[in-house]
């Protein structure tokens, strides 16, 4: 047995005689099948208003296109959202006010991090990106290279936020 605890599946490639609730749906079911616990994270980048159905089939569900590490960058990819970058993913999921769509067990994913990404995500954009990724409406998973690990590890422990209510909106702001 794999003994698996997560399990991510894209809609790459996905047969043409079934749609994508469908597909996910009887991933979803042979998964919950095996008896075994486990996270299933879908993407499906946020096509198809993934939001409204994806919480009754997977624990987390991409809601935007691929994330690039940059803190801004234009919508270059396909898939839902303002664009690639950082900013732009937090001003999506602002706009989709996640507490309509997420319930206990379900996170909406705006992608993993690309915290101190060499020579493009530098140290203020990645506490930026981490916190977002942490307060937010997601269980994070990270994408990184061994050599930056001693300053991810800062970033992991000394993250401090500043938490606030502007227009009825929630703010968060790295310190």
């Amino acid at each position: 047995a794999w003994e698996l605890d997560m399990v991510k599946a894209d809609s790459c490639h996905r047969p043409d005689n079934i749609t994508t609730v469908e597909a996910y749906t009887q991933l979803s079911q042979a998964l919950n099948n095996t008896g075994r616990s486990m996270v299933i994270t879908m993407c499906e980048w946020g096509n198809d208003e993934v939001w409204n159905w994806a919480p009754d089939i997977a624990q987390m569900y991409r809601i935007s296109m691929d994330h690039l590490p940059f803190f801004h960058w234009p919508a270059t990819a396909s898939g839902a959202g303002y664009g690639c970058g950082t900013a732009e993913i937090i001003d999506w999921m602002a706009d989709l006010h996640p507490s309509k769509y997420v319930k206990p067990y379900t996170w909406m994913d705006p992608d993993f991090l690309e915290t101190l990404f060499p020579i493009t995500m530098n140290y203020v954009h990645s506490r930026t990106e981490f916190t977002f990724w942490t307060v937010g409406p997601k269980m994070p998973y990270y994408a990184l290279k061994w050599h930056g690990i001693s300053r991810l590890f800062l970033i992991f422990m000394c993250v401090d936020v500043e938490c606030s209510v502007v227009g009825g909106h929630r703010c968060v702001r790295a310190l």
